[in-house]
């Protein structure tokens, strides 16, 4: 595979992990709304939430660390600085 392919590679395979996160949050969202409605005690289930939303937001970073690799022709000699 060349470099390009590579990447494109790892762009498709970020995007996986965040659809999938996405698709994670939202249950997790319904099931506390659920839960509140009920009167459970749902402190635990937003702590996981928020760290959820801590590594979509890594995932969104890394996606877009791709898109510059991509736009800039590979990784190599990839200063995140300039």
């Amino acid at each position: 595979m060349t470099d390009f392919q590579d990447e494109r590679a790892e762009l498709a395979h970020a995007d996986r992990h965040i659809e999938d996160a996405n698709r994670r949050v939202g249950r997790l969202i319904e099931r506390i709304t659920e839960n509140k409605a009920k009167g459970w005690d749902t402190m635990e289930a937003e702590r996981l939430l928020s760290l959820m939303h801590e590594v979509l937001d890594q995932w969104h970073a890394y996606r877009q660390v791709v898109l510059v690799a991509i736009v800039r022709g590979g990784r190599q000699g990839w200063n995140p600085a300039s």
